[in-house]
């Protein structure tokens, strides 16, 4: 089921209307959301304040389940939510906005790429 669908259903199981969603949304046109639905979306730049505005995840909405936690994960792993709550924050920014981004995670990944070679290095080194 894709996002517009299940934002349907949920409005529908909660016995709210789109006007009622809005109306927690204040920064949404009725346009956008009607488009959203009815060509029933994957995703929208609108989806985390749609997410919050239900009282559902964000990964909930965007792909229909919630992940299982109790999994062991690295405690430095993205959840699923979290990465669908970046794409939503990155989708809003304009172009500008976006290269900054992108140009701070590159350099954030060159830092922790050369901070895991430097201590694979002493490793090996026996240091």
């Amino acid at each position: 089921m894709r996002m517009g669908a299940r934002i349907e259903q949920i409005l529908k199981d909660r016995g709210m209307s789109q006007a009622d969603l809005l109306k927690k949304i204040p920064d949404m046109e009725p346009g956008t959301l009607s488009a959203l639905i009815v060509r029933k979306s994957r995703f929208s730049e609108n989806a985390l304040a749609i997410a919050r505005a239900l009282g559902v995840s964000l990964e909930y909405l965007i792909f229909g389940e919630e992940s299982d936690e109790s999994q062991a994960a690295p405690k430095d792993a993205l959840s699923a939510s979290d990465v669908a709550e970046l794409v939503t924050l990155f989708a809003a920014c304009d172009q500008r906005g976006r290269q900054s981004i992108l140009e701070t995670c590159r350099a954030q990944a060159d830092e922790f790429s050369g901070q895991n070679r430097t201590a694979d290095n002493q490793r090996q080194l026996g240091r």
